[in-house]
């Protein structure tokens, strides 16, 4: 019995995983209003019912995509800012973390591209306010290594939520930019100009 539930599971996980994959991409290529559930049907080659079963609506369906993919971003900053006490470097790993996880995951970020900007559209307010949670918990992360270096001494005394959004515009930005110009290289060569002139505008005169 053990032996027919574990395969269950596994085959529904991998379906799942197939739906996902494809709803990256068609959502990358044609944005979230104009992707349908059909589109991403056929991408996965599962059937309508399949992603009926998973996500009942596309808008369940993006808020799943956006909450992992932030869920993963954290994961992957906190791994690589580990054990790093310095307040400048902290802010550098930081930002260069986004750059590799994005790197590799460029129709993820033309999705979290997307419901940046959904959230600016007149959608029913319950689910705007699901959108914004989750954006809010990726906000307040960059804005807790700010006020770790305001605690150090490091950084000035600013609002640090304020530059939060600051950070978070620069960077994606920044990667915006580097995918629609199809600039070859990977966007790491270009970083340090662009995080040394944060840091010079958060430092203490001290530090500067």
């Amino acid at each position: 019995m053990s032996k027919t539930v574990s395969r269950t599971e596994r085959r529904r996980r991998e379906s799942r995983g197939k739906i996902v994959r494809a709803a990256y991409k068609v959502f990358s290529k044609k944005g979230l209003f104009r992707a349908t559930l059909g589109e991403i049907s056929e991408e996965a080659d599962v059937g309508k019912g399949t992603i009926y079963y998973h996500f009942p609506t596309k808008r369940e369906l993006i808020t799943y995509l956006m909450r992992t993919a932030i869920k993963d971003l954290l994961t992957y900053c906190k791994e690589r800012m580990a054990k790093i006490e310095d307040p400048s470097e902290r802010v550098r790993k930081l930002t260069t973390a986004h750059f590799a996880f994005f790197n590799r995951r460029r129709a993820l970020f033309s999705l979290l591209f997307f419901v940046r900007g959904a959230l600016q559209q007149n959608l029913e307010k319950s689910y705007v306010r699901k959108m914004q949670s989750d954006y809010q918990e990726y906000i307040s992360f960059l804005a807790e290594n700010l006020d770790y270096g305001i605690q150090r001494g490091a950084f000035r005394a600013l609002n640090t939520m304020n530059q939060a959004y600051v950070l978070e515009g620069m960077i994606t930005g920044f990667i915006f930019q580097w995918i629609i110009n199809k600039r070859k290289g990977t966007f790491m060569d270009k970083a340090e100009p662009l995080i040394e002139t944060f840091l010079h505008g958060v430092r203490s005169n001290e530090n500067k």
